[in-house]
């Protein structure tokens, strides 16, 4: 057989061979496409480093590497993968928020100036305050994939606290991812701070020999949290119903301070999910005449509220508490017989009528009325406060240590009023 009739006998299998080759060559140019960019799928990612004394500046210098090699495998954008990052020693030390830099080129930039801040293993501490910080309605987006990802080197202070921590935040909806590094951690510890998978058990906990190793699971790490898919995110009124009235006192408080409170009022209605066939009702009562208060049923979503609440114009607490106790929940009024009742109270010096008023905020409670109190400054009496909030009081009070901090904690509120069922 001569050369030339071989090549030709040869050359249907030569196509068929050069034809696999190339569907091989798309698959595997798919598949790192997919590996990369998360299928464009969005997600808020945030990075938890260890920062403790244990680790030696040139291994936490290894870690703030990682991370970059892991951002370099997610499309930085306001609208797809957004990135977040604390480190944590004897306290929670934030380094930049979901919404500090719009892409890759910034954050990598942001990384080059984290210092490691020594000192202890306070991991519970550092995951609340995560959280409670970056996870609120205020910092992280509804509707994508929330992603915690904590690095540690070592066993943290209480192992209890840390998993109750971490437990609360799954229930939040932030999917965990646990990396340990080294032989000083603590597997048990590990697999109570990660989520749960049905598929494999490794799925949100990794361990790696040292911080050398840690690049060996960039890759397969990048993958994980591209396959989860959003959660059921808490939001108040989410998985149950809630109506909520508010009290304003313009006799007591001066104009400027019930301008803040409304302001304060209004950032919350636009962080819940409000209106009448919604999750959330709102109103406002006022020691004005009747015709001032905002009922329940009066607005059909959060921006007619809103807009009411601004323009509205400027009796006592005790006429206060009566007026919602009898008409404000209900069914005329808006209020649903499955909802949560909530009344919520700004204070910020002792009350006028002590006595009469803890009465009618008895017997509101009494009915099955929930009573939240936010303290402005420290002139109220602690007694008093005690008293005027519901049962388990620490979770249906909010300190706010002046009007001027009171809408920096409106993200703490609406999670506090979430939180306490």
């Amino acid at each position: 057989m001569n050369l030339c009739s071989y090549s030709q006998k040869m050359k249907p299998y030569t196509s068929i061979v050069h034809t696999i080759f190339l569907l091989l060559a798309g698959l595997k140019l798919l598949s790192a496409q997919e590996t990369y960019y998360c299928g464009g799928k969005p997600a808020d990612v945030y990075f938890l480093l260890d920062s403790s004394t244990s680790i030696w500046f040139v291994d936490f210098a290894k870690q703030i590497k990682f991370v970059e090699n892991m951002i370099e495998l997610f499309e930085v954008a306001p609208n797809k993968t957004r990135i977040g990052l604390g480190t944590f020693s004897n306290s929670f030390y934030p380094q930049f928020s979901f919404k500090d830099y719009t892409n890759k080129t910034q954050v990598i930039g942001a990384l080059k100036s984290i210092r490691q801040n020594y000192g202890g293993t306070n991991t519970a501490k550092a995951i609340k305050e995560m959280r409670e910080r970056e996870f609120n309605p205020l910092g992280a987006r509804q509707d994508v994939a929330h992603i915690a990802i904590i690095l540690t080197d070592g066993k943290s202070w209480s192992l209890s606290k840390t998993a109750e921590e971490a437990k609360i935040a799954k229930e939040k909806g932030v999917y965990m991812f646990a990396v340990g590094i080294g032989s000083n951690v603590d597997l048990k510890e590990l697999k109570g701070i990660a989520s749960e998978s049905n598929k494999k058990e490794s799925q949100f906990v990794f361990h790696v020999e040292n911080f050398d190793a840690l690049d060996s699971i960039k890759e397969i790490l990048a993958i994980q949290t591209c396959e989860v898919v959003p959660n059921d995110q808490y939001r108040c009124g989410a998985s149950g119903q809630a109506d909520m009235i508010f009290l304003l006192d313009r006799l007591v408080m001066a104009p400027s301070r019930i301008q803040l409170i409304k302001d304060f009022i209004a950032r919350t209605a636009d962080l819940l999910d409000m209106g009448p066939n919604n999750p959330v009702r709102i109103g406002v009562f006022t020691d004005c005449p009747d015709s001032e208060d905002i009922y329940l049923n009066d607005h059909n979503d959060k921006y007619s509220f809103i807009k009411e609440l601004k323009v509205t114009k400027d009796k006592s607490r005790i006429h206060t508490l009566r007026r919602v106790h009898r008409v404000g929940f209900s069914k005329n009024n808006g209020a649903r017989t499955e909802a949560r009742k909530l009344v919520i109270l700004f204070v910020d010096s002792p009350l006028i009528d002590a006595k009469k008023v803890l009465l009618e905020a008895m017997k509101m409670k009494l009915s099955d009325i929930e009573i939240f109190v936010v303290t402005i400054g420290n002139e109220y009496l602690e007694k008093e406060m005690s008293r005027l909030a519901s049962r388990k009081v620490k979770e249906h009070t909010i300190r706010v240590p002046s009007y001027s901090e009171l809408n920096d904690s409106v993200a703490n509120f609406v999670n506090l009023i979430c939180e306490s069922k």
